[in-house]
């Protein structure tokens, strides 16, 4: 939502209070839109309208948590989710490109296990726990507001940013909107770049696309 969106996003919110019998007072406001402003306001009406619906939940007024659960399903089942977007990736583009996703708390948690090509130069046998430290660690974000890189710099412009040169266009992965988003307002720190002896260590091990087909 967008500043524009308040007067409407009030009224949708004492209307709620209004309905479970409670007053709204400024403070418990604010709480509410500074939840659940990463929202549309129509998003955020469909989640009232299906908290009120449920039957086991809807007696009860409910609080921000209770709405981002029905817009966002569990951490557990976003962690799930984004590791699949981050394993898909892996195969379809790589540790040779940069990247963006559409969730900055993905790119916090990538740059924990040590950066896009190191995820990337992760053997099959060792993805399991890999994907364990990645869900704990995307979990741990998603309750922070954490900083996180821009981009996830891959071997190419890891490389040639040692060298002076420019960085490429980044691929961007799920959401595109959304990836711009995490784009325009990520941390322009990078990670270090990779020496040609490093580089050397990870081409044999990255699964990605490229790999497979060798």
């Amino acid at each position: 939502m967008t500043d524009e969106d308040k007067r409407d996003f009030w009224t949708l919110v004492k209307g709620v209070h209004s309905f479970y019998s409670q007053d709204v007072s400024e403070f418990a406001a604010q709480i509410w839109w500074n939840a659940m402003r990463g929202y549309s306001i129509e998003q955020v009406r469909k989640a009232f309208n299906a908290h009120a619906a449920d039957p086991k939940s809807g007696a009860f007024m409910p609080k921000p948590a209770d709405l981002i659960r029905v817009l966002d399903g569990t951490q557990d089942d976003r962690s799930a989710l984004a590791w699949s977007k981050v394993f898909g990736a892996i195969q379809r583009v790589g540790s040779y490109q940069t990247v963006v996703f559409d969730e900055g708390a993905i790119h916090a948690a990538i740059e924990d296990l040590g950066g896009w090509p190191k995820v990337c130069a992760t053997k099959m046998d060792e993805l399991p726990f890999v994907e364990k430290r990645f869900c704990a660690a995307y979990r741990a974000h998603l309750k922070a507001c954490s900083q996180y890189p821009a981009r996830l710099v891959g071997i190419v412009d890891q490389t040639n940013s040692a060298r002076g040169h420019g960085l490429q266009d980044p691929v961007l992965i799920g959401n595109a909107s959304a990836a711009r988003q995490v784009l325009s307002v990520g941390s322009c720190t990078q990670a270090q770049p990779m020496t040609l002896h490093k580089i050397g260590e990870l081409i044999p091990q990255t699964i990605n696309a490229n790999a497979a087909e060798a």
